[in-house]
């Protein structure tokens, strides 16, 4: 039970760290988008 709960914490601090890239670049994508945009709509 102690190594399924191991693998289990350990699984889920992969997602949880992988996640948090995820929203990183997310981040990173909306901000260029918005730049973009602005840059739209001013041309």
């Amino acid at each position: 039970m102690e190594v399924v709960n191991m693998k289990l914490y350990l699984e889920n601090r992969c997602i949880m760290e992988e996640n948090e890239r995820l929203r990183e670049k997310a981040s990173v994508l909306r901000r260029e988008n918005q730049i973009l945009l602005s840059q739209l709509q001013h041309t």
